[in-house]
């Protein structure tokens, strides 16, 4: 299936937040509101322009009950859709970036997306890769590990944290005081690319995940 037939016929919804404070952890019963892939891509085009603090954010999983930004309760109920990195050091251009991506991941469906904080001379860089079939939460964080890893091979460094089960990932957003008068972004750029939606199973991030967990093993023993 390709990435246009999935965004648009199967809309996932994914765990939506505004800001990194919006929480419902005491408030049983509850559910978060949600977004699909779709809407996070017309997003990339036409970015938010609010403070970070009141920012959209997600968590690319389906669960989205009132514990879902608890890391323990989404390894072991969540379903991710989508697979997000975090680029906030050595400055590399877009084309690096996506470079990286189609190395890793090949060349599949993917958006990347300049930072609310990113400058000209501090480019700062989101991506997510939509998925052909869920990941499970208990084996997120070595997914994410192994894509990182592969990742850094290729000269990008991802923040770890993404790889965290309930880990926020912030939409595309640049606020006010990153605009000129007319409200143009002073620094945003974002690529869409690709069609077919990446699969771990048979990909080299699933090798790469396979031999850390092997090499861990090892070394508990």
């Amino acid at each position: 299936m390709s990435a246009a037939e999935h965004l648009h016929t199967e809309p996932a919804r994914v765990l939506l937040m505004h800001g990194s404070f919006d929480t419902l952890r005491d408030q049983a019963g509850a559910a978060y509101s949600t977004t699909t892939l779709a809407d996070i891509e017309a997003m990339a085009r036409e970015p938010a322009r609010v403070e970070k603090r009141l920012a959209a954010c997600v968590i690319f999983s389906t669960y989205v009950g009132h514990d879902g930004r608890t890391h323990q309760v989404q390894a072991e109920r969540g379903q991710y859709v989508a697979l997000p990195g975090d680029i906030d050091q050595g400055d590399p251009h877009i084309a690096d970036v996506d470079a990286a991506i189609v190395a890793v991941y090949g060349d599949v469906r993917r958006l990347i997306y300049s930072t609310g904080s990113a400058k000209p001379s501090g480019r700062k860089w989101r991506y997510i890769i939509p998925l052909a079939e869920p990941v499970p939460g208990s084996i997120y964080a070595d997914v994410q590990l192994a894509a990182f890893d592969l990742m850094a091979a290729h000269g990008i460094t991802c923040d770890a944290a993404l790889s965290r089960p309930g880990q926020v990932a912030y939409l595309p957003n640049v606020p006010a005081d990153r605009r000129d008068s007319d409200g143009v972004p002073l620094f945003y750029d974002h690529w869409i690319k690709g069609t077919d939606l990446f699969s771990v199973s048979g990909s080299a991030i699933e090798a790469r995940m396979i031999e850390m967990q092997r090499a861990e093993q090892e070394a508990r023993e």
